[in-house]
C-alpha cells in the first residue's frame, strides 16, 4: 500500500480491517474506491455495515476479516501481513474480476457440498 494512500494511516493506527471480494454487480463499489469518488465519499457506495467498527459489504461474495501480524515499510510503499480473523462467503459464486484495463464478465456458479 502506497504510504501516501487515505486509508496508510488510518488502516496502521487501527489494526484490522476487512478484505472484501466483490461480486461482479459491485463494479460501482470498485469504481468508487479507485479514484472515483473523494475519500470521504467512498462508503456511501454498496451498502456498507460496521462490525466493531470495521467497515464491511455484507453481500460481497466474500470478506476477510483481519489483524494486522506484521507491517513492513519498503521504499513508498508499506507491506501489510494480516491473520484472519473471521470469514463469510456468499454461497454463490459470481466475482468480480479485472482484466487488462477491464471488467471481465465470469459465469455464476453455486457452490455443492462434496459428500
Amino acid at each position: 500500500m502506497n504510504t501516501k494512500a487515505s486509508i496508510s494511516t488510518p488502516l496502521k493506527d487501527e489494526g484490522r480491517y476487512c478484505i472484501n471480494i466483490l461480486r461482479a454487480s459491485q463494479a460501482d463499489v470498485s469504481n468508487s474506491f479507485s479514484g472515483g469518488l473523494p475519500p470521504e465519499d467512498r462508503f456511501g457506495v454498496g451498502g456498507w455495515a460496521d462490525m466493531d467498527g470495521v467497515p464491511y459489504l455484507p453481500n460481497a461474495q466474500a470478506s476477510l476479516f483481519c489483524e494486522i501480524d506484521q507491517a513492513i515499510s519498503y521504499a513508498t510503499h508499506d507491506i501489510i501481513i494480516g491473520r484472519v480473523s473471521q470469514a463469510s462467503f456468499a454461497p454463490d459464486i459470481s466475482p468480480l474480476v479485472y482484466q487488462n484495463g477491464s471488467y471481465a464478465l465470469t459465469a455464476p456458479l453455486a457452490l455443492q457440498k462434496a459428500g
